[in-house]
């Protein structure tokens, strides 16, 4: 394989895994990290990173932008670690400054990504090569935006590339400059699939606020360190609600695993167990904001903004082609929807009139059984 040497690195995105990625790159002497960001006064060119294991990192970014023409052009590889609402509108920012053979990869790579970036890359033209990853290689967290993060690492992401070439390049990458390893996924539609964040905080969030009515709490309520067995049947449901769906599709999705093999967990209560005692999730507070008085659910949260419209409305998306009924799913989608003042699904499951706003299949006229097939084959 003709691995591509990586030397210069434009990161999109300045959240926490971007913060992260300037830490952990930027320390590395041989290689040139660029970022672009709406906020380039608030970022100092030395990033500190602090690791599990308490070991710092003293990341340089070579140049900080919110011109694309900046920072763009001389990368070999962009990394875009934004939210899934604000990828398209980048995508179409950057897509004239990319140079020839450029990777670029999204982290994670849910949301449709490769199909978003198919609509506004010069795939062809420039002959670029793209990569998604079905999990983020860090958990991390901000001390200080611009300035320090403290992140977790992974031992191991999966990720699927556009070629065998591109795969080979960003396994070595990973490894080299990250001590990750990089494992192969079958097909982009792994990506879509994936019982991360798009079902685990739905399901926790409907226990919290959706069951029965929330009327505020004296307290900010822990997301993962108070999770309960309701929250964990009610992810089970949602799994196998996914997996049904799965199971219908002729392809190799054999790299999203059953979550209760992936937590090595065996029913509700284990798996309740095991999220508890995440080390990495120790911490973690659930999104709601104070009146003052009492906590209430903060419905402006990625957690419902992201995970739903983004994450299991995609899903349930392709669900509706497969002529697939999933109540679960339908019930948390009509439950949140009125809070997000959205029309995601009808009563009976069909698309709604806002469902076209988001990355859903549909949208890229893919409506039949035989064109997703054809195209994730």
């Amino acid at each position: 394989m003709n691995s591509k040497k990586i030397k210069t690195i434009c990161l999109c995105g300045g959240g926490n895994l971007g913060h992260t990625f300037a830490a952990v790159l930027g320390s590395h002497n041989n290689l040139i990290v660029n970022l672009l960001t709406g906020h380039p006064d608030q970022w100092r060119n030395q990033i500190s990173g602090i690791s599990e294991d308490e070991s710092l990192y003293h990341g340089t970014l070579h140049k900080i932008s919110d011109k694309p023409a900046d920072v763009v052009p001389e990368a070999d590889l962009i990394l875009i670690s934004l939210p899934c609402f604000a990828r398209e509108e980048m995508l179409i920012k950057i897509a004239p400054c990319i140079s020839q053979s450029t990777i670029i990869g999204c982290l994670p790579g849910n949301g449709n990504f490769e199909l978003q970036a198919r609509t506004h890359l010069p795939i062809n033209e420039k002959k670029l090569t793209l990569f998604g990853s079905l999990r983020i290689p860090y958990i991390c967290r901000l001390n200080e935006y611009g300035t320090s993060v403290k992140f977790h690492k992974k031992e191991c992401i999966q990720i699927k590339a556009t070629s065998s070439d591109t795969f080979y390049s960003i396994k070595d990458f990973f490894s080299r400059y990250m001590g990750i390893e990089v494992e192969e996924l079958h097909n982009f539609l792994e990506l879509v699939l994936s019982n991360s964040n798009p079902i685990l905080h739905p399901s926790r969030l409907f226990d919290l606020f959706g069951t029965e009515p929330f009327k505020g709490s004296e307290e900010m309520i822990p997301f993962y360190e108070t999770w309960t067995t309701h929250a964990s049947e009610i992810l089970m449901q949602m799994d196998a609600e996914l997996f049904k769906l799965i199971n219908q599709i002729p392809l190799n999705l054999s790299g999203v695993t059953p979550l209760l093999t992936h937590y090595e967990s065996t029913d509700a209560t284990s798996l309740t167990k095991k999220i508890k005692s995440i080390k990495a999730f120790k911490g973690i507070g659930s999104p709601m904001t104070f009146d003052g008085k009492l906590w209430h659910p903060d419905y402006t949260s990625r957690y419902f903004t992201e995970d739903i419209p983004y994450g299991l409305l995609i899903i349930k998306s392709l669900l509706i082609i497969y002529n697939l009924k999933s109540p679960i799913i339908d019930q948390i989608i009509e439950w949140v929807q009125p809070h997000l003042r959205l029309k995601l699904i009808t009563t009976k499951g069909e698309l709604d009139q806002d469902a076209h706003q988001f990355p859903i299949f549909q949208k890229y006229c893919i409506n039949e059984i035989d064109q997703v097939e054809s195209h994730f084959s």
